[in-house]
Order: structure tokens, then C-alpha cells, then sequence
């Protein structure tokens, strides 16, 4: 995946549009659906194939993307969901929190240090996998900036979210 998605930024805008374009035609939807797809297909393909080194495991959730990943429906879906396997982060298991004996501090506290131990990992050896990752990318395809990595935004809490990742592109 990594090769051919590199010859893709390689081109030029004006190939890979007519690229896009072609396939959109043939699938019967809009060529930015079909960008926005690769994309999303090069960052999966990097989480679940090519994370060397890193015990942390993942597993693809969602909905839609799944209902789009077994052809159930059409739309297109923007985002990709994510989860970490906990007992890799060595935190307690919502099992674990769940058995205490009632709804309490105790519980809140240890709700508190797993979404912790997700959100270090997320902003810290993930990103930074991600990063590199894109570096090696721009790099070899010649398009230095095209990609930016960063936080979502928590609304909630007002502030970046630090278990939100959000890689953005140049068209």
C-alpha cells in the first residue's frame, strides 16, 4: 500500500484528479470520496500492518466505516474509530471497575487513570509513530507539507483533545 500511495503524491494534481475522478465515476460517487478513501486506507494500513515495535494493540470500530468496510452501505464516512486493547497500557479493565461494590469515587478515580494511560499513549508514542510515518512519506514522494498532524478539539472540556488524532492534507 505504501509504495503505490506514494506513486499517487508523486503525481502530479492534475493525474491524480483525472485518478479520482475515474474511479468515482466507476463507483458511482463524488472523486473527494475517493481521495479522502485512500487517505484513510494508507493511515489503516499503517496502524494495523506496519507499526513495528509498538505492544500497544488496536482494533477498527465504528459503524459506519464497518457497515462501508462490508459493502452494507454507501456513504462515505470522515473519520476512522479506533480502540487500544487497555491491558496493553497495563491500567485497570473496565471489568475491573465495573466489580467494585458501587458508583463512587473509587471508580471515577480508576475510570480516570485508563482514559490517562489512552490519552499518553494517543499524544505521545502514536503520534509520534504518525509522525514519522509522514515524514517518510513526504519524504520519498517528494511533497514536503503536504500532510499536518494535531489534536481534535474537546468541546466538553475546552481545550485539545488528546485522545483525538486528526490528519489533515493539502489538496
Amino acid at each position: 500500500m505504501q509504495k503505490t500511495f506514494i506513486e499517487i503524491l508523486r503525481s502530479s494534481v492534475d493525474d491524480r484528479r483525472t485518478l479520482f475522478e475515474t474511479v468515482a465515476a466507476r463507483l458511482e460517487t463524488r472523486a473527494e470520496n475517493i481521495e479522502k478513501d485512500l487517505y484513510v486506507c494508507w493511515v489503516l494500513d499503517f496502524l494495523f500492518n506496519r507499526r513495528s515495535n509498538d505492544p500497544v494493540g488496536l482494533y477498527f470500530k465504528g459503524g459506519t466505516s464497518l457497515s462501508k468496510a462490508y459493502g452494507l452501505i454507501r456513504r462515505f464516512s470522515e473519520d476512522i474509530d479506533i480502540g487500544m486493547y487497555k491491558a496493553d497500557l497495563h491500567v485497570p479493565l473496565e471489568a475491573d471497575i465495573a466489580a467494585l461494590p458501587s458508583v463512587n469515587q473509587q471508580q471515577r478515580a480508576l475510570a480516570e487513570k485508563v482514559d490517562e494511560a489512552a490519552r499518553q499513549y494517543i499524544s505521545g508514542p502514536l503520534k509520534n509513530l504518525l509522525k514519522r510515518e509522514i515524514a517518510a512519506v513526504e519524504g520519498a514522494a517528494e511533497v514536503r507539507g503536504h500532510f499536518s498532524l494535531g489534536f481534535g478539539f474537546d468541546l466538553y472540556r475546552n481545550k485539545e483533545a488528546l485522545d483525538i488524532l486528526v490528519i489533515g492534507y493539502r489538496l
